[in-house]
């Protein structure tokens, strides 16, 4: 049996790790500094002054930043799954249904967050009273996301655990990963 160390056990879990703590300060960051930003608005407006920062500056701040942060969460997702990837001895079949599964996993969640940003750029054009109804009809879209989201993740543990039909949900994509390692 191999040691934790043949295998590089430590160093993964570092690089998972750091790359999950990365992942989470960032979002951790942004959602500290979109409260500071709106607290200071609303205070300067509620006292009858001039904010430092117009709120379309500061919407357009936290929407680049929000789309820098989907574009971060994607590559450590991805880091994390080529390390779990790299675990596959070559030649096992798996190795590709995985890294097919969790890249169409990565994509759904990239899609799901600029449905967010879509959805905050379309609600600013709205009307008041048709706000309500725009956020009804945006979380309905993102449970359905969610479900989806959610089923492929079942095809996917379903692949891994050598389900035949789970395994054909990702061969197209796995065959084109192949493909592209060779």
């Amino acid at each position: 049996s191999s040691s934790a160390k043949e295998l590089k056990l430590i160093e993964s879990g570092d690089v998972v790790m750091s790359t999950f703590k990365e992942w989470r300060n960032g979002w951790k960051k942004f959602f500290v500094d979109r409260q500071k930003f709106y607290d200071d608005f609303f205070e300067a407006t509620a006292k009858g002054q001039t904010p430092k920062r117009a709120f379309e500056d500061i919407s357009a701040e936290l929407d680049a930043r929000y789309a820098g942060l989907i574009e971060a969460e994607a590559a450590y997702h991805k880091k994390i799954d080529d390390v779990v990837t790299s675990f596959f001895p070559e030649g096992d079949p798996r190795k590709f249904t995985f890294a097919a599964w969790r890249e169409r996993v990565r994509e759904f969640q990239r899609l799901d967050k600029e449905s967010v940003v879509a959805f905050r750029a379309e609600v600013r054009t709205l009307a008041p009273k048709q706000v309500e109804a725009a956020y009804a009809r945006h979380w309905k879209q993102r449970q359905a996301a969610w479900e989806n989201l959610w089923r492929t993740e079942r095809q996917g543990i379903a692949a891994m655990t050598g389900n035949p039909q789970g395994a054909a949900d990702f061969a197209p994509q796995a065959q084109r990963l192949q493909q592209e390692a060779a």
